[in-house]
């Protein structure tokens, strides 16, 4: 079963926050996360190409996991962000 990182978690309601509600740009939200204390799991600045990463995955983010060609299906790992409507 898939676990969350507790650690991972502000990052991404940071980056989906910023980007949905506030319309900020991909760099911006790098910026953000930087002065927020935030790096990657190697220990760097984000960028704006992993920004757009972890936006790509907003269904996983959501509880969703991609299972062969069916896409996208209903996990049972909790999420993150709330079902888009």
């Amino acid at each position: 079963m898939l676990m969350q990182n507790p650690e991972e978690r502000p990052i991404v309601e940071t980056v989906f926050r910023e980007h949905d509600e506030n319309h900020t740009s991909l760099l911006d939200i790098c910026e953000i996360l930087y002065d927020g204390g935030y790096r990657t799991r190697k220990g760097k600045r984000f960028q704006p190409s992993t920004i757009r990463g972890i936006l790509s995955n907003r269904p996983f983010y959501e509880g969703k996991y991609k299972y062969g060609d069916m896409g996208w299906v209903q996990g049972v790992h909790s999420p993150i962000l709330p079902l888009e409507v």
